[in-house]
C-alpha cells in the first residue's frame, strides 16, 4: 500500500488488519529546540497537512531545580515570562508553519518534562504524539531512560519516535 494511501486510510478511520484507527485531529510536538527536533519538523507538517490536524508545538520548562532553591518572587516572575516570550518568538521565527493549523506553546512544568508533556497531552485531547528519539545518553542510566521513552510509556495514545543519523 502506498504511504499516502495508507495515511488516507488512517483519517478516515479506516480498519487495518483489524484494528480500528481514530482519526487524527490534534499532534502533539514537543521540541527541546535541539537539531534533532529542528530535523523532526518537516515530518510533522507533512502529517499535519495530510490529516488536515492541528498541531500544538510545545517546549516544556522544567524550573524546578532553580526555584527550588530560590524563592518564586516577581523578578523570578519576570525573567520566565521573558524566556517563554523569546522561546515562542524562536519557534515562531525558525519553523515553517504555513499551511497548517497550530498553536504554540512554551509550559512551566514541575517534576519533569516527561509527566509534564503528558499533563498536558491529556489535558488538549492530543490524538497522536511525534517526537525526535536521541538516542541514549551515557549519562542517563538504563533503567530510568531518556525523555522519549517515558512518553512513550506513560501515553495515552500514540507515538511516533523519529530518529536521524547524526
Amino acid at each position: 500500500v502506498p504511504r499516502s494511501a495508507s495515511i488516507d486510510k488512517v483519517r478516515r478511520g479506516a480498519e487495518h488488519d483489524g484494528d480500528p484507527h481514530l482519526p487524527v485531529d490534534k499532534i502533539l510536538f514537543p521540541t527541546d529546540l535541539s537539531d534533532y527536533a529542528n530535523k523532526t519538523w518537516p515530518l510533522v507538517v507533512e502529517v499535519a497537512r495530510v490529516l488536515h490536524a492541528k498541531v500544538h508545538l510545545v517546549h516544556i520548562l522544567d524550573l524546578e531545580r532553580i526555584t527550588r532553591y530560590r524563592r518564586r518572587d516577581e523578578k523570578m516572575a519576570a525573567f520566565v515570562n521573558k524566556l517563554e516570550a523569546t522561546i515562542k518568538k524562536q519557534l515562531r521565527d525558525s519553523t515553517e508553519l504555513t499551511g497548517i493549523k497550530h498553536e504554540i506553546d512554551v509550559v512551566e512544568k514541575h517534576g519533569g518534562v516527561a509527566p509534564g508533556l503528558m499533563e498536558l497531552a491529556e489535558k488538549l485531547r492530543i490524538d497522536l504524539i511525534i517526537m525526535p528519539a536521541h538516542g541514549k545518553s551515557p549519562l542517563v542510566p538504563p533503567f530510568i531512560g531518556g525523555v522519549t521513552e517515558r512518553v512513550v510509556r506513560m501515553a495515552h495514545c500514540p507515538v511516533l519516535t523519529v530518529r536521524h543519523n547524526q
